[in-house]
């Protein structure tokens, strides 16, 4: 067998849930890198949640209710957003508790410039 170079393009996108936030892996954070605010949501029936990210422009217009705009925190290795009553919300629909953190697989969705957590794909 041949060698397989490692190749961080290659690396799962993974939210990590805890009781007051959602931390993005970098492969996922590097995703949204651009984002100067997020939407959060969820689809109870899908067992999906979702985050979209929005630049300054987007943001700006006015178009989006300041009540639905959530704060990013995007550091070198990580993305971080906080909001308890949202993962009340996934504790709900997931009938789990995040005292202990979880690991879900993500996707991103591109044109949509959003990651959508696949809250039954616990890693």
């Amino acid at each position: 067998m041949g060698i397989l170079w490692f190749d961080e393009k290659n690396k799962d996108l993974i939210a990590t849930i805890a009781t007051s936030n959602i931390t993005l892996n970098k492969p996922a954070k590097n995703l949204i890198e651009f984002a100067y605010s997020v939407m959060i949501g969820v689809n109870p029936d899908e067992c999906k949640a979702y985050i979209k990210a929005l630049n300054k422009e987007a943001v700006e217009k006015g178009n989006i209710p300041q009540s639905q705009l959530y704060t990013v925190t995007l550091r070198q290795s990580y993305g971080r957003i906080s909001n308890k009553e949202f993962i009340k919300r996934i504790s709900q629909i997931t009938g789990k508790g995040y005292d202990n953190p979880k690991k879900y697989l993500m996707t991103y969705d591109s044109d949509e410039h959003m990651l959508i957590i696949d809250l039954k794909r616990e890693v």
